[in-house]
């Protein structure tokens, strides 16, 4: 990875990997949210920041475990570049890359198979892409939080700057739906709340 490509990967993935993190809050918030007759627009922003969260996430993370492959300026490009840094700055802090890796490996099948591409299986079936993904809330939270910890380091380390990135946590998001919801405030439907991921993602 040539010098100038490097800085600009190590850039971007600390700005796709804020992006995942503020989407993901956003929208986890809005999933604990008790709901029996939600808004609408509330629904469809919460569609809309899963949506974002996989793709930002994606981007960064997805890796075939099976050839190796992974995105030409992602986290896994920056780790084979880097790999005597990372390793030392997982060390510091304490982190291992496993886990990052088993979710990069399922994000990398539900882009392949359905959330970006359209193959055979994810047509006819893309609930049971999204089940043998199974991505967990915490294992998600944790690989976005741990690589981005990691790309701040090297961020420093390759740029010569903190990357500077806002702070959220959701709250907010929670508040205004459960607004919304108590007050009848947008036009709504009833439906049940979504159950999980494949339930979400996979229709």
């Amino acid at each position: 990875m040539d010098e100038a490509f490097e800085k600009g990967a190590v850039k971007r993935c600390a700005s796709e990997l804020s992006r995942a993190i503020w989407y993901y809050r956003a929208w986890k918030a809005l999933q604990e949210v008790e709901r029996h007759n939600s808004a609408n627009f509330i629904h469809l922003a919460e569609l809309a920041m899963g949506d974002q969260m996989i793709t930002h996430a994606t981007k960064v993370l997805s890796i075939n475990v099976t050839n190796g492959k992974f995105e030409e300026g992602g986290f896994w490009a920056l780790y084979k570049s880097r790999q005597c840094d990372v390793d030392l700055i997982c060390l510091r802090l304490g982190v291992c890359l496993d886990p990052i890796r088993k979710v990069g490996a399922s994000l990398k099948l539900i882009r392949d198979k359905t959330h970006f591409h359209l193959d055979r299986e994810g047509v006819l079936n893309p609930k049971f892409i999204w089940q043998e993904a199974n991505i967990t809330h915490d294992q998600f939270d944790i690989a976005l939080s741990t690589t981005f910890a990691i790309i701040g380091e090297l961020h420093f380390l390759i740029n010569g700057t903190a990357y500077e990135a806002w702070q959220y946590d959701g709250s907010d998001a929670k508040l205004i739906a459960q607004h919304a919801d108590q007050h009848d405030l947008l036009f709504r439907e009833r439906h049940s709340a979504p159950a999980g991921w494949p339930e979400q993602f996979g229709d």
